[in-house]
Formats: C-alpha cells, structure tokens, sequence
C-alpha cells in the first residue's frame, strides 16, 4: 500500500476552481445549450488534476483523512530518502526521525491525531504534545522534542490524520491550465480526430509543463 491509497476524503470543497461562467467565457459560448456538457468537462477536468489521482494538489480547501499502520510506518514519499537519497525503496521513517509526513497538499492544518492502542481503544493526541510543519513539503507531524508517539495496536489503520489541504485561492496558472485543458477537450471529444490525417488527441503541451510544476509525489 503506497502513501496515496492511504488517503480518504472527508468533506469534499465547497468551491470549484473555476465556475461555469468562467469556463463559458474561456470557450466563448454565450448561450445556455451545452452548460450540461460543459459542466460535465469542467468536473472532469478538475478530477485529472486534483487529488491523489491527479497531481497530488488539492485546488482549493477540503478535508482529508491519512490512515497508517502506526507512527512509524514505512513510507515513500516523492521518492525520496533522508538516508539513501532519491529512489530508495521505502523510507523507515521510525529508524531515521519519527515524522509523519502528509502526501497531499498543500496542507492549511491537522485537525486531529488519533490511534488505537494496544487494548483496541481510540485515543486522540493532544495537539499540545506534537507540532506541525506546514511550510515544508510535504507537510510533517513530529512529537515535540524529546517526546515519542504512544505505543499503537500492530494492526491495519491503527493511526489517523485529518487534515485541511488546498489553496485559499487557485494560483493563477493553475486554473489556466484547467481552462487549457477544457477547451482542448470542448473542440476534441474523441481520442482521435479524423480528418484529411488522422490525429491523436493528447493532453496540450503548456498543460503538462503547468502541472509538473505542481505535481506532487508521482507522475500519474
């Protein structure tokens, strides 16, 4: 199970990206005929880039839950080691520093640490016994200094993060590549377009140069 299977969504945004008149302008329709379709591509365009099976970027706030096996699972994040360096098989975060960290950002906060200890009860850390890091990328969890996490049941699930990730406001060249890649998917509604040659429908070039930018943890 990799970092990204780990994640489940709480409360989806109350707010889109890009709203639907925003989406009409861009695509220069003035009437209301195709808002159905359009508002179809706008989702879907929002669900290839968002999430952790898009880019690993939340495009605007929401709340998410980050199960573990314990404090001290094993885990890659963006493939990366603090021992080994990039391409490390896993990162035994328990051997090297006993930081969690958060796959999905960018991460506004963590509501709440809670585990099952080792007789099967639900306990909730006090926030006032680890710190977060929201600066960094990803975001880290860390006792304070000094400090351990509780002992946990050898279980599946035994630790859970709710968190906050997503941008206040979707960085500008964000939400043109989402009007990019809408506009390509309005004028090509087929993966090949026929014509005097045929042609492959591919993702623009300027959008995949926009979301590698962003682009969290893995090449999906």
């Amino acid at each position: 199970m990799t970092d990204w299977s780990r994640l489940t969504l709480l409360d989806g945004p109350a707010t889109a990206p890009i709203d639907l008149d925003t989406a009409k302008r861009h695509l220069r329709i003035y009437h209301d005929d195709e808002d159905e379709h359009i508002q179809l591509l706008l989702d879907a365009v929002t669900a290839f880039v968002e999430g952790p099976n898009g880019i690993g970027l939340a495009l605007t706030p929401q709340k998410w839950r980050l199960s573990l096996d314990s404090f001290y699972s094993r885990n890659l994040i963006n493939g990366f080691s603090p021992a080994y360096g990039y391409g490390a098989a896993y990162l035994d975060v328990g051997a090297i520093y006993s930081a969690i960290s958060i796959p999905l950002g960018p991460t506004t906060s963590v509501e709440q640490v809670s585990y099952t200890d080792d007789t099967g009860a639900m306990h909730i850390v006090p926030a006032d016994q680890y710190v977060v890091d929201i600066e960094s990328t990803p975001a880290r969890i860390s006792p304070l200094y000094g400090g351990m996490w509780p002992i946990t049941i050898n279980y599946l699930g035994a630790v859970k993060v709710d968190f906050t990730a997503g941008f206040a406001s979707t960085p500008a060249d964000l939400k043109a590549a989402l009007l990019l890649l809408l506009g390509h998917w309005f004028e090509n509604r087929e993966n090949v377009v026929a014509g005097e040659r045929a042609v492959a429908v591919e993702v623009p070039f300027t959008v995949e140069t926009i979301l590698n930018k962003y682009r969290v943890g893995r090449f999906a």
